[in-house]
């Protein structure tokens, strides 16, 4: 839920999992690396698909990328 736009997002799993790691905790790396590990797909498209959702999320006011 983005307050200060008013919005609800509806994410699936990964996406919910990807944002959710997403706490200035976890680098990109470890995102994809967790990612690779749960879903067990392909690094490279792991990568360009955490890649794509980051911008989004940036763009979206969810997230803002160092």
């Amino acid at each position: 839920h983005h307050l200060s736009a008013q919005k609800v997002h509806i994410l699936n799993k990964t996406a919910g999992d990807i944002l959710a790691l997403c706490d200035g905790q976890h680098g990109k790396a470890d995102i994809v690396a967790s990612i690779c590990d749960e879903t067990k797909a392909d690094r490279a498209t792991v990568e360009r698909d955490v890649d794509g959702l980051l911008e989004e999320f940036s763009k979206l006011g969810l997230v803002t990328l160092a």
